[in-house]
């Protein structure tokens, strides 16, 4: 089986080009999003014992260099979460985490109110990688299940930073 989006990795000069994408495509994309962030809620909302909501994903298709710019300032701190992607498709996943929602999510699970990324302990990291785990695996399972293609993802590196240097 051939497949377009095998590895978009920068060595790989054999990448999908996101801007050939016709409409169709983009629909299929928005679809496996919903599909995904319905997995990811609901799996949330049983593992918090709370309710969780999630707006509609849209699709946005932008040059790398555009992100510093979409997800905020650069200098902000964010959480980062980094899976890797092996099998039918590789590549990489990265789920940011602005500090606002780790305050929220933390509260929520631990029952602990935390207000600076250097008071995290050992447990909150453990707490936000499988927020992380359940978030990024929905949709992953979500891609596998729709385009039928096996797809592995190692286990989750957690890094707190500038968003700007988890970008680069």
């Amino acid at each position: 089986m051939t497949n377009d989006y095998q590895d978009a990795s920068p060595d790989n000069n054999d990448h999908y080009d996101a801007d050939r994408m016709n409409e169709k495509e983009k629909d299929v994309l928005r679809e496996i999003a919903s599909i995904g962030a319905g997995h990811a809620a609901t799996a949330l909302a049983e593992m918090l014992s709370h309710t969780i909501t999630m707006d509609v994903p849209k699709l946005r298709i932008l040059p790398v260099e555009a992100l510093f710019t979409f997800f905020g300032d650069p200098e902000s701190e964010v959480v980062g979460i980094v899976f890797n992607m092996h099998g039918d498709m590789r590549g990489s996943v990265l789920y940011i985490i602005d500090k606002q929602l780790v305050h929220q999510l933390l509260s929520i699970m631990l029952n602990k109110e935390i207000d600076r990324f250097d008071a995290l302990n050992d447990m909150d990291y453990s707490a936000l990688t499988e927020i992380g785990n359940i978030v990024v695996g929905s949709y992953i399972s979500a891609i596998s299940e729709t385009t039928r293609l096996q797809i592995f993802m190692t286990p989750p590196n957690l890094t707190i930073d500038m968003l700007g240097a988890i970008l680069n």
